[in-house]
């Protein structure tokens, strides 16, 4: 249960810190609220695919967390 929370703390911040100034890009690629905007710049927008989550390595204090993350040019239209 720990090793759950944690990792879903950590998923949280990355979402949380990228998405504070990205005001003019849809929170959700095409409403599918599964590819959720972890961050844009410039028109750009990186979306990552929250289904796709691996947690290729668990030994504290060291992790490693794999996600697909998609570019989407012109995002912000």
């Amino acid at each position: 249960m720990k090793k759950l929370f944690l990792i879903l703390m950590a998923f949280c911040t990355l979402l949380i810190g990228g998405t504070a100034l990205a005001s003019d890009y849809p929170k959700y690629l095409g409403g599918d609220p599964n590819f959720i905007l972890v961050d844009a710049k410039m028109g750009t927008g990186w979306y990552v695919d929250r289904s796709s989550l691996v947690v290729q390595k668990y030994a504290p204090p060291s992790y490693a967390i794999a996600v697909n993350v998609c570019t989407v040019p012109d995002a912000d239209r």
